[in-house]
């Protein structure tokens, strides 16, 4: 598997990346639970278990980004897609999971962002330039068009972290 070059990885000492750490290689239960609590339309579509993929322990709380994660999930075959729907820099996930879906198709996938406080939202905004900053704005502006929102915020401004997740 070629590895982006913004993968990270190593034992968090504190925050979201510490919490989340300690939740999956721990208590993946718990946090399994919350998860299929907080979302009804996940735990209709979840039949098994949650697997979580990344960040294990044993892979040195490896995070996986581009289609590295595709692999990681068993989607390496959407690694052409996901380079035409976003340039390469794209998200480093914080954790990943699989689960069998109930319809019987191929497995769920759970990309996560954590955050925990308000703040974690906030970054410089997108660095992007030229070509790729053009991909982004137009990639943006499809999946605005797809969930009906009127583009009146700048998605690559303070909160792109959050937007593009």
């Amino acid at each position: 598997m070629k590895l982006s070059r913004e993968r990270r990885s190593g034992r968090a000492k504190e925050g979201s990346q510490f919490h989340l750490q300690n939740l999956i290689n721990n208590n993946s239960d718990l946090l399994n639970k919350l998860i299929l609590n907080a979302s009804l339309s996940l735990r209709n579509a979840v039949h098994g278990n949650i697997a979580w993929v990344s960040p294990l322990q044993k892979d040195n709380y490896l995070e996986y980004q581009d289609t590295e994660f595709l692999e990681a999930v068993g989607y390496p075959q959407l690694n052409k897609d996901l380079l035409k729907f976003w340039p390469e820099g794209g998200p480093v996930w914080d954790a990943l999971a699989i689960f069998p879906l109930k319809s019987g198709e191929r497995n769920g996938v759970i990309l996560l962002e954590a955050k925990s406080h308000i703040k974690e939202i906030e970054s410089g905004g997108s660095r992007a330039q030229g070509n790729s900053k053009k991909h982004i704005i137009r990639t943006l502006g499809e999946i605005q068009n797809f969930i009906r929102v009127i583009p009146n915020k700048n998605w690559l401004g303070k909160y792109n972290q959050y937007a593009n997740r």
